[in-house]
């Protein structure tokens, strides 16, 4: 039977290549193809796909002078495909699969570098069971740079590649530390006391031995990342407000608004400060102004949406940045948070008081200018806010701020399967349209036609979805030459393979993939990769 279901499904693949190259398609081939997939889906024991089928075939009449495009055979069949494509990969991958490999966009991102593919794999397939997206590179270039995009939140090195060793890059990490803590583990088959004591001194965090057993890597690294959790909180998390602080804003800023390129608003920082506090601390003591300060912070935290910051700048100064936000939306919204704060009421002991705030306001057109420079313009409405009677919010009306020019994302799905591109492109357009993502997304038959197209050969992101194997230009191939141009780095590359043997995974990733998935897999699983990707990276201008 599962020949039959192959011959089934490859019949309805074949079709849609022969429609793809013609602009016209009579309307009696359309209800013939949809009525063929009724019965013989039915016949093979495909319920769900007859009854699609047999529903759209209902809402077609048999005789009509329609001529379809395409696209429209491929938009009024999009529900059927994703059933076929759904039953291609449930037949040979176990539904478990499904929850235990899922990637929450929150998880942690582990960089794991190692030239011995067949120990990348195994690790790979580990970590990420445990719902951890793993950035898999084969040397050290390849990893300082995926440093700097995806941020890890932990870091596993061989200690021996190819012509260069580990401790190189615990040079580059320790550096990075003054910043930052991010645990860096060294891994090797060596475990010789020399070689230990060598990685510890270059700044290790923990050495593990290849021969160690694969839950025991696993729970040392969910150890580091508590270490890790808890020394952000020490670092970045002022101690009496417990919102971030100064060095937060400072050291995430290119981070939190990296992705203001990629969507469709701008955003706005302002700077809060609590009018005459000073009096407070004076009239009542400085253990109640203690108790303003933190309710002040808390009410802010707990009345700001889910996508904007907060940090404790100063004394009584508070910096806010509003994602994705026009200045207008963010004036109402800083407006409406002082009107509430004002009604609170505080006990200073003798008597109840209440507190009013300033704010001044700046829209930030270009995210490559320093943080300090926003402020010092936020700052400067502060002012004017203060001066002109305090308990109200000012935007800033001079031209020091540059304008912005945003570069969208462009997304390319390279399969020669008809019904995965389908598939993955409508739910990667709608994943994008969920995240408010400026987006671009385009299908491709084949390699060759990717290379010739235009649609990715100016200054922007691309994330590439590339099938390893395809007729003409092949996927390693098409990888190599996205390798060989100027604007490289620009491309996020993540291979489809069926090559399953480590040498072929080596090449790709030595050619320069950034991940890689094993066929067949489920759509959700590359859509939990492609999120990450895009809320994780720091896509950069051209």
């Amino acid at each position: 039977m599962k020949h039959y279901h192959n011959r089934f499904l490859e019949n309805i693949k074949n079709q849609l290549v022969r429609w793809d190259e013609v602009s016209h398609i009579p309307h009696q081939d359309v209800y013939r193809f949809l009525h063929s997939i009724q019965g013989t889906s039915g016949i093979l024991g495909l319920q769900d796909i007859s009854n699609k089928a047999a529903a759209l075939v209902q809402s077609l009449q048999e005789e009509s002078e329609r001529v379809w495009s395409p696209d429209e055979v491929k938009k009024y069949c999009l529900e059927l495909l994703q059933l076929c494509y759904t039953f291609e990969v449930d037949s040979t991958i176990e539904a478990q699969l499904n929850t235990e490999v899922r990637i929450n966009k929150n998880a942690p991102v582990i960089l794991v570098v190692d030239d011995d593919a067949a120990f990348l794999m195994v690790v790979k397939q580990a970590l990420e069971e445990e719902g951890w997206q793993v950035v898999p590179k084969t040397d050290i270039k390849r990893a300082v740079q995926s440093f700097y995009e995806i941020q890890p939140d932990c870091i596993l090195v061989d200690v021996y590649m190819k012509n260069e060793t580990g401790f190189e890059l615990l040079d580059f990490f320790e550096e990075q530390s003054k910043n930052s803590f991010i645990p860096t583990m060294m891994i090797s088959m060596d475990h010789s006391k020399k070689t230990r004591l060598m990685a510890y001194e270059k700044g290790a965090d923990d050495f593990l031995t290849k021969d160690m057993e694969m839950d025991e890597l696993v729970i040392r690294i969910k150890r580091q990342l508590v270490r890790k959790k808890k020394v952000d909180q020490l670092l970045l998390v002022d101690e009496l407000t417990k919102v971030y602080n100064r060095k937060f804003l400072t050291q995430m800023y290119p981070t939190l608004l990296a992705n203001q390129t990629l969507h469709e608003g701008r955003s706005c920082l302002a700077v809060v400060d609590l009018d005459h506090f000073k009096n407070v601390n004076d009239s009542f003591g400085h253990i109640v102004g203690d108790k303003v300060l933190q309710t002040f912070a808390q009410f802010l935290s707990r009345n700001l949406r889910k996508e904007d910051f907060i940090c404790r700048y100063g004394g009584e100064e508070f910096v806010l940045l509003f994602s994705n936000l026009s200045i207008e939306e963010a004036e109402r919204s800083v407006n409406e948070l002082r009107e509430q704060f004002s009604m609170l009421l505080f006990d200073g002991g003798t008597e109840k008081f209440s507190c009013t705030f300033s704010t001044g306001l700046v829209e930030i057109k270009d995210v490559s200018v320093e943080i300090d420079q926003w402020v010092d313009l936020a700052d400067d409405a502060l002012y004017v806010a203060k001066e002109s009677g305090r308990n109200r919010v000012k935007v800033h009306q001079g031209s020091s701020a540059i304008g912005s020019h945003r570069t969208d994302l462009k997304i390319a799905v390279v399969d020669d399967d008809p019904i995965a591109r389908v598939v993955v492109k409508n739910t990667i357009t709608s994943l994008v349209e969920e995240m408010n993502v400026r987006c671009s997304v385009e299908t491709f038959s084949d390699g060759q036609d990717f290379v010739d197209s235009n649609f990715h050969q100016h200054p922007a992101p691309c994330i590439v979805i590339l099938d390893g194997v395809m007729p003409g230009l092949d996927g390693l191939e098409v990888l190599k030459h996205i390798r060989s141009l100027s604007t490289s780095d620009q491309y996020k590359v993540i291979m489809l393979t069926s090559r399953q043997t480590p040498d072929d995974i080596a090449k790709a990733l030595h050619l320069g993939a950034d991940d890689y998935m094993i066929k067949p897999f489920y759509n959700q699983e590359l859509m939990d990769r492609v999120e990450k990707w895009i809320s994780r990276s720091s896509y950069r201008k051209a």
